[in-house]
């Protein structure tokens, strides 16, 4: 290539600023003046050039910078590019006036400018070095033009130009603005003289994304992250989750997300908050489909948050109600199996949970896209922080009350009360009974409580413990594995013994168990209900399959081979019309 000829012109800019920057020449009168920091070799200079007197700054040095981004020019690194850019301007029959300074130093001494042109700064003292020679000369109905001024990595600068508006140096017109735009546009504001007035730090002035909720942005537009990020740093978490689950999700913005520099907003307290923020970003910005909802909270930690944060799928309801240490300690106890099991019945729908313990299966149920939760439990202590853990089969501290989980998560509610004393205004979709059905006495008129308070066409689901399984019991044995035939205690349980244990009045089988058969129960069921789905679960080698003798069956002459080896019996019942 020899020194004449004129070389490929490379620009900072996408096709989306460029469009950007000729919708704001058109608002700016032909042959106005135009001064544009960071030239390059002139690729948006072409068009400044055919409508402008246009007057270029810079120290046109060829960086390392550009020949990473430029290295088709053959420009070596310290060349001066001033001329090569004139000849480039000249072929295209266009021209400008070169002005050889670093950007603080320049100051305009001429008429009026009609557009400034701001070429990539980086950081609130980029851009006021460009600022303070030149702004002050703005013509009243003139255009800044700030390249960078809407890209969410340079958080700072952002702060800056939210500054130089509040005070009114610059006034924001109304634009709209593509995904692959990040130029932001400016007018004179009344106290535009002050420019200089304004540091470009202000440590008492926090981040407020003031301007990204004035400017028409693009839905997949990274500019929206700002919001998030203003929210960090304010350290308002619900207020961050907010601003993320309205966001069109969109997988390059995931990508977008991993470019930003958190590390300034991160302490020692908060890192493992910002880290939840960032699984958040990642888990809306995912590659989905509408269809695929709800999605499996599958078997690890990471898979059970996505799960939850995208099955709630509607704003109102996905950020109040994501609390990622709750939900954690939820699926470390095994809450998450059940509802994942039957996320498709509890799906967008209101749930009444009968016996619900603590309620931390409603947990699950919001994790597998249930629009609210309530439980109802007689024993339940409110400001207990104790619960089964269905992992370790331990009883332990939760780290979380019902109460406290009451406050924080406004769609979860449980409470000690029997379903007869829930209020009957309060209608819902669908009632889950897990495990339940075999402690409740008086069954037929607990199903009419539960009936009363579905809505038409509600539905009851229930997972029963079959009492005459071989650990219908509830007690030690609970597994072929665990059984102990020095024990005493199990020997009286052991291969169906239980059934014709006669206990005395306070024993946990007394107290605790109601003794139903299946067939007892489902026609119950059918009393109000038309059963959907009826599945028995049969026994397993490590809950009695294969232990079941003639001799046993002989000394349980009125049970049947399917009561004796039913484990469970899993129904989902939709309510009859109400005469």
């Amino acid at each position: 290539m020899t020194a004449e000829e004129p070389i490929a012109l490379p620009r900072m800019t996408t096709d989306a600023d460029l469009a950007r920057v000729k919708t704001a020449l058109t608002q700016v009168p032909e042959g106005a003046i135009a001064v544009e920091f960071g030239p390059w070799l002139g690729g948006l200079s072409l068009t400044l050039a055919e409508k402008f007197d246009l007057h270029v700054v810079d120290r046109f040095l060829w960086t390392s910078d550009h020949a990473k981004k430029a290295p088709q020019t053959g420009l070596a690194v310290g060349n001066d590019f001033a001329s090569q850019l004139q000849r480039n301007l000249e072929s295209a029959g266009r021209s400008a006036t070169l002005h050889r300074s670093l950007f603080e130093n320049f100051v305009w001494s001429g008429e009026s400018i009609g557009l400034i042109m701001i070429d990539g700064p980086k950081t609130a003292p980029a851009l006021r070095a460009c600022l303070s020679g030149v702004a002050a000369e703005l013509a009243t109905a003139g255009s800044l033009l700030i390249k960078n001024g809407l890209n969410p990595l340079y958080s700072d600068l952002a702060t800056y130009l939210e500054r130089l508006v509040a005070a009114e140096v610059f006034a924001l017109p109304d634009q709209s603005v593509l995904a692959d735009c990040n130029i932001i546009e400016l007018k004179p504001g009344r106290y535009l003289k002050m420019i200089n007035e304004i540091s470009p730090s202000d440590p008492t002035w926090k981040l407020r994304a003031t301007l990204r909720r004035e400017i028409a942005l693009a839905d997949d537009h990274p500019y929206h992250f700002l919001e998030v990020i203003a929210a960090i740093g304010a350290a308002k978490w619900d207020e961050a989750y907010a601003a993320l689950s309205v966001m069109h999700p969109n997988t390059k913005l995931a990508e977008t997300w991993n470019t930003i520099n958190l590390r300034p907003l991160k302490t020692q307290s908060n890192a493992s908050l910002i880290d939840q923020i960032s699984d958040a970003v990642g888990f809306h910005h995912q590659e989905r489909q509408a269809g695929d909802l709800p999605i499996d909270l599958g078997e690890s930690r990471d898979e059970a948050l996505c799960g939850f944060w995208v099955n709630a799928h509607r704003p109102e309801r996905q950020a109040p109600t994501y609390h990622p240490q709750i939900l954690t300690r939820a699926f470390e106890f095994g809450y998450m199996r059940w509802p994942n099991r039957i996320r498709q019945h509890v799906y967008g729908k209101d749930v009444l949970d009968v016996g619900c313990g603590p309620g931390l299966h409603g947990l699950g149920y919001l994790a597998a896209g249930a629009k609210s939760y309530v439980g109802v439990d007689p024993i339940l202590i409110g400001d207990r922080d104790r619960a089964k853990n269905l992992t370790n089969k331990r009883k332990m501290p939760f780290g979380w009350t019902p109460n406290q989980i009451s406050e924080v998560i406004p769609n979860w509610y449980a409470s000690a009360e029997a379903i007869g004393d829930t209020p009957l205004e309060r209608r819902f979709d669908i009632c889950t009974l897990h495990n339940v059905t075999e402690h409740l006495h008086g069954l037929d008129a607990i199903f009419d409580d539960i009936a009363a308070r579905l809505r038409i066409g509600g539905r009851i689901l229930y997972h029963h413990h079959n009492f005459y399984a071989w650990n219908g019991h509830h007690l030690p044995p609970k597994t072929v594995s665990n059984m102990d035939q020095t024990d005493p205690k199990q020997l009286e349980m052991i291969d169906w013994r239980h059934i014709k244990y006669v206990p005395e009045p306070d024993h946990y089988i007394s107290r605790g168990l109601n003794r139903i058969r299946l067939d007892e129960l489902i026609a119950i069921t059918r009393r109000r209900f038309i059963i959907e789905e009826l599945i028995e679960i049969p026994s397993q080698p490590q809950t009695g399959l294969g232990r079941l003798t003639d001799e046993i069956r002989a000394q349980h002459p009125d049970l049947t081979e399917r009561e004796l080896t039913t484990q469970n019996l899993f129904c989902v019942a939709r309510l009859a019309a109400r005469a």
